[in-house]
């Protein structure tokens, strides 16, 4: 993945996933908060930020609001479809306006900043409360709230994820039992 991506072992990476600013959800606060991230991202040079977004007329925008940071190679979309789970492994944080990415993060130990403004599922809560899942409800909260650190690529099984796994598994059963 890393000689797919150009990754530098050095290198701090961002991946994000805008909201679906074409869904039929309101959303404009999810917008601002995704735009906040990008100078937060792009200050430093060492930030690589991996785009995944939903649509050709979204990647537009972002790369007509953020051309210096597209053009100095530190905001990347990826040109042909990547491993999803590989794109989050190899990332520092995922920024994410939908819930799958943050998901599959939050599994990984990955720290994860949603951007999503709605009522969160129960499995959602549960993430947040076990895996530190943050909710940014600002644009300050990116750069506030934004720890952009390396982290130890190394998997190591920790103890909250299994009791997250735990609690999910036990949920789904719950109601597949219930609706039986």
């Amino acid at each position: 993945m890393n000689d797919v991506l150009g990754l530098q072992p050095a290198d701090i990476v961002v991946t994000i996933r805008p909201p679906a600013t074409e869904a039929q959800l309101p959303q404009s606060r999810e917008r601002e908060i995704a735009g906040g991230s990008v100078p937060a991202v792009g200050a430093n040079p060492g930030r690589r930020w991996f785009c995944c977004p939903r649509t050709p007329k979204q990647e537009a925008e972002l790369r007509q609001a953020n051309r210096e940071l597209f053009a100095a190679g530190r905001i990347i979309v990826p040109k042909h479809a990547v491993d999803g789970l590989d794109l989050i492994w190899y990332s520092d944080v995922v920024i994410s306006g939908g819930g799958t990415m943050n998901r599959e993060a939050a599994a990984l130990g990955i720290p994860v900043y949603s951007l999503f403004r709605g009522t969160m599922g129960a499995v959602d809560k549960i993430w947040r409360r076990q895996a530190g899942w943050c909710c940014s409800r600002a644009s300050r909260d990116v750069r506030e709230k934004l720890s952009l650190v390396s982290r130890d690529k190394n998997f190591v099984s920790r103890a909250k994820q299994s009791e997250t796994l735990d609690a999910v598994v036990n949920h789904i059963v719950a109601i597949l039992e219930n609706n039986s």
